[in-house]
C-alpha cells in the first residue's frame, strides 16, 4: 500500500516587527558567542556543554521556584 504524502505544515504568521526583531537578536546572538568563544578558545563542543548545563541549572532553578510558590501558595 502506498502512504499518502506529507502535507506541510501551514507557514508561521510573522509580523514584521517580531520577525526583524527575531533576526536581530538572533545575530546579535551569535556574535557574542562567536566573541566569547575567540575570547576562551572554545570549541563549538564545548561552548555546547556549557549552554547546556546553564539551560539544565535555569530548569532546575525553575522546578524549585515553582515548588516554593506551591508550598507557600503564592500565585503569579
Amino acid at each position: 500500500m502506498e502512504q499518502p504524502a506529507p502535507q506541510p505544515s501551514p507557514p508561521v504568521q510573522w509580523t514584521r516587527t517580531t520577525n526583524v526583531r527575531s533576526v536581530y537578536i538572533g545575530k546579535r546572538l551569535a556574535l557574542e558567542v562567536d566573541a566569547y568563544m575567540a575570547r576562551h578558545r572554545m570549541a563549538w563542543s564545548s561552548m555546547v556543554k556549557v549552554a547546556l548545563r546553564v539551560l539544565m541549572d535555569e530548569s532546575k532553578e525553575m522546578e524549585h521556584m515553582d515548588t516554593v510558590r506551591d508550598r507557600v501558595g503564592v500565585d503569579g
